[in-house]
């Protein structure tokens, strides 16, 4: 329906608002950025060649990070999981 449509179009807005928020200077945290999004993150020992993932669990996504890498690393690939949910 068109107002699933214009709802649907206002959540697309808020979301670019956000992330425009976030990327107008580097580094972006990506941390916080997440959590604006409703994005969980959680950390926790995964095998070393994974990184992490993302997951939609109920009605939010989760990003999980190998807890066991180094912080940079880390960082990386939350921005690579936000990459996969734009």
């Amino acid at each position: 329906t068109d107002q699933v449509k214009m709802k649907e179009i206002k959540i697309n807005e808020s979301i670019l608002d956000i992330i425009e928020r976030y990327t107008r200077k580097a580094p972006v945290d990506v941390r916080n950025l997440a959590k604006e999004l409703d994005i969980r993150i959680i950390e926790k020992t995964l095998p070393d060649e994974e990184s992490g993932s993302i997951e939609k669990s109920d009605d939010q996504y989760v990003i999980t990070v190998n807890s066991t890498h180094s912080e940079n690393r880390k960082r990386f690939t939350i921005a690579h999981e936000l990459g996969h949910f734009m």
